[in-house]
């Protein structure tokens, strides 16, 4: 009866002291042979053997164990999901296969069979875990033969532990099998990959070389099996750690990559947004022929600098103007003109005004002016300067002189609103109409 490849404790009887032992072994493995050894020991001295002898492995799993949870975690919050699911698939795999492979695992559950199959089974997968990361990793120009190998391996491991478990074959007899097509699958593996391997990333270079240095520790340890090379113990376990470290280490150094041009980018966005917004709101708030702040911007800024002016008592000032007869200049050399004359006063209003002064267009030809720090006697001086250089406006296309009326009002202890400043200057700026234009008028 076949009870798989693991170690035996054989129980003595208590009287076999000074007889002679005999044993019986036999491998019912084709071609791949027995390879074990005898032992004769106390129990305490055998489980020490036995840990001591595996544990390179149990470190190795455990690592390979913990690099699968992570893996298995960075899939759940990142993007590249498929990616890191494939490397859980693959350590967790590896890690089943070295574990049920060292002599330890008796010790965690006596049942040979079982981890007979558990080995098989991680070991089978293998160049499925292994073709399937590779077809996630690039764009390769034979990436039907990388997928038909992983389905062909998935379909044999299938095949092959239920045929065993059905009793059809012997699980030892699959293995022959298996390390011929794995070795074939190998070698169609690096052909596709050093065809391109010139044009592929530096990272994945530095994967390929880590896969190369595994994949050849187990090529060598499958020629041992089969006694085609000499008995040597390949450190497979170092192999597969150098490899899962390897591909966690170039995948975590890519999402940093990606998680920095997502940064970068999100940082651009912003800063794009945040212009767009400034644009938008100085569209808002410009009028788009003058480019003067319109009405509606005016009164935000002006009512702060209004409450401001009346609670600290600090002088201001307003400022009405209104072209004169500007209809007829619409009417007589056109829109176009009348556009231009507008444009053309916006620009002297400009050059006039203070720096802390608010110039904005109100209306049609009306303009309006918030005078800040400024009394009476400085908003009528500023009031005739400006008129002045309204008036010595000269255009090309426009043979009549450019006046303008200009109301004047002066915050009062009683002005109680910004609107109650601007109709003191809006009447002001009519009186001056009315005494015959392009005059300056202070409100009364």
């Amino acid at each position: 009866h076949f009870e798989g490849w693991p170690w035996h404790m054989i129980e003595l009887p208590d009287d076999f002291s000074g007889k002679s032992l005999y044993f019986r072994i036999f491998s019912s493995a084709a071609d791949i042979g027995l390879w074990g050894e005898v032992k004769l020991m106390e129990r305490v001295e055998l489980l020490k053997y036995i840990v001591n002898k595996s544990i390179t492995d149990l470190l190795v799993t455990a690592l390979s164990f913990l690099i699968s949870l992570l893996a298995l975690v960075f899939a759940l919050v990142q993007e590249n999901r498929r990616t890191f699911f494939l490397i859980s698939f693959f350590t967790i795999s590896s890690s089943f296969m070295l574990f049920a492979q060292t002599p330890v695992k008796q010790l965690l559950f006596n049942a040979p069979l079982f981890w007979d199959y558990v080995a098989a089974t991680s070991y089978f997968v293998l160049p499925v875990a292994m073709a399937m990361l590779f077809d996630s990793w690039h764009k390769w120009q034979f990436s039907k033969i990388i997928k038909a190998i992983w389905k062909f391996h998935l379909a044999f491991a299938i095949v092959s532990i239920s045929s065993s478990l059905a009793g059809i074959v012997e699980l030892s007899s699959m293995y022959y099998l298996f390390d011929i097509l794995f070795t074939i699958s190998l070698l169609l593996l690096f052909i596709v990959i050093f065809t391109q391997f010139k044009s592929v990333r530096t990272e994945l270079k530095v994967v390929f070389v880590a896969f190369a240095l595994f994949n050849l520790f187990l090529l060598i340890d499958m020629g041992v099996a089969h006694n085609i090379l000499p008995w040597t113990r390949m450190p497979i376990a170092i192999g597969l750690l150098i490899f899962s470290i390897t591909m966690v280490s170039v995948s975590l150094k890519h999402i940093a990559l990606v998680q920095l041009q997502l940064k970068e980018l999100n940082e651009t966005l912003e800063k794009k947004v945040e212009d767009r917004t400034e644009e938008l709101k100085r569209i808002a708030s410009t009028d788009p022929l003058t480019m003067l702040m319109n009405r509606r911007a005016f009164y935000i800024e002006a009512e702060h600098i209004f409450s401001k002016s009346k609670r600290y008592q600090r002088d201001t000032a307003l400022l009405m103007l209104d072209i004169d007869l500007f209809k007829q200049f619409n009417d007589r050399y056109g829109h176009a003109v009348g556009d231009t004359i507008l444009v053309s006063l916006s620009r002297c209003m400009e050059q006039v005004c203070r720096k802390t002064d608010l110039p904005a267009r109100f209306g049609g030809e009306e303009f309006i002016i918030l005078l800040e720090e400024a009394d009476s006697e400085q908003a009528m001086f500023i009031a005739e300067r400006l008129r002045q250089s309204i008036s010595d406006i000269k255009l090309d296309q426009l043979s009549d002189e450019i006046t303008v009326s200009i109301g004047v009002s002066v915050l009062q202890a009683d002005t109680d609103t910004l609107d109650a400043l601007i109709i003191q200057a809006d009447k002001a700026m009519y009186k001056a109409k009315n005494k015959g234009r392009n005059k300056c008028q202070i409100a009364d």
